[in-house]
């Protein structure tokens, strides 16, 4: 139940509109993902046309899978192929300046000796 006491937390210190505005704001651009996810791959047919299916927790299928959509080259293709890599590409920009800044940090703060 800690999820629901931050959200509680979160509301009081956004105050209604805020809190309301970012929540809204989030699941919109989910629901907008999904919609545009949904639309291309019910055109082209993904992912039974491409000879697979999956069922559940499909993210890491479709990463594997999504090398297929650049043979066909239509626009629709494209479109799928950066939806499905979007969220693994923005996941990494986020993550390794981070990570290069820790291993920066932890290098330069060694004591080094002096000889």
């Amino acid at each position: 139940m800690k999820a629901f006491t931050d959200m509680v937390a979160a509301y009081r210190e956004l105050g209604p509109w805020r809190f309301i505005l970012l929540v809204g704001g989030t699941v919109a651009v989910i629901l907008a993902f999904a919609a545009i996810f949904f639309m291309f791959a019910d055109r082209i047919g993904w992912p039974e046309a491409y000879g697979f299916q999956c069922r559940r927790k499909c993210l890491l299928v479709h990463i594997w899978h999504s090398p297929k959509l650049l043979a066909g080259g239509s626009g629709d293709e494209l479109a799928l192929f950066a939806l499905i890599w979007f969220f693994p590409f923005v996941a990494a920009a986020i993550a390794i300046p981070i990570v290069a800044r820790r291993w920066l940090k932890r290098r330069r703060g060694r004591i080094r000796s002096m000889k």
